[in-house]
């Protein structure tokens, strides 16, 4: 890989993010808990619960990202670039 980006993402309860693509494998690390709905653009979602410091692995894919509690939810999103 040549390139690592880091991004902050922050989420107020009850929002989404807009659907988006990761060409490659990816890697998030939850700075709070929460509940987070995950949507596949094929349709399939599921929901999976973090505690702060969570690392989570996620494959290539085009996902939309949901925040579904009460309380904000702050993520840092690790992507490799080519």
């Amino acid at each position: 890989f040549r390139h690592v980006l880091f991004r902050s993402e922050r989420y107020a309860p009850h929002t989404q993010g807009l659907p988006h693509e990761h060409p490659l494998a990816f890697v998030v690390a939850y700075l709070s808990a929460g509940r987070v709905k995950t949507t596949a653009l094929d349709g399939g979602s599921k929901v999976t619960t973090h505690v702060a410091g969570d690392v989570v692995w996620h494959p290539p894919g085009k996902y939309g990202v949901e925040n579904i509690e009460d309380a904000p939810l702050e993520r840092v999103v690790v992507e490799f670039k080519q």
